[in-house]
């Protein structure tokens, strides 16, 4: 899971978020939870990293680290 660091706009948040993710080659797909601010994401090791999807939150103004369950 990626947990977003700062507050996310209501309605355009979750959607940057998860369009900046699902953009990263190897990600099959993410769930964002408004509430948790916990991003869940579902990717292919050999072809991505926590590191690099985080990024692509931070990227459009949401910065974000790999939260480890």
């Amino acid at each position: 899971s990626i947990r977003r660091q700062r507050q996310m706009c209501k309605e355009t948040g979750p959607i940057s978020v998860k369009k900046a993710m699902k953009r990263v080659d190897g990600v099959k797909s993410v769930e964002v939870d408004y509430k948790t601010k916990i991003a869940t994401v579902v990717y292919d090791p050999s072809k991505t990293t926590p590191t690099e999807i985080a990024a692509a939150s931070t990227d459009v103004g949401y910065p974000a680290n790999e939260v480890t369950s």
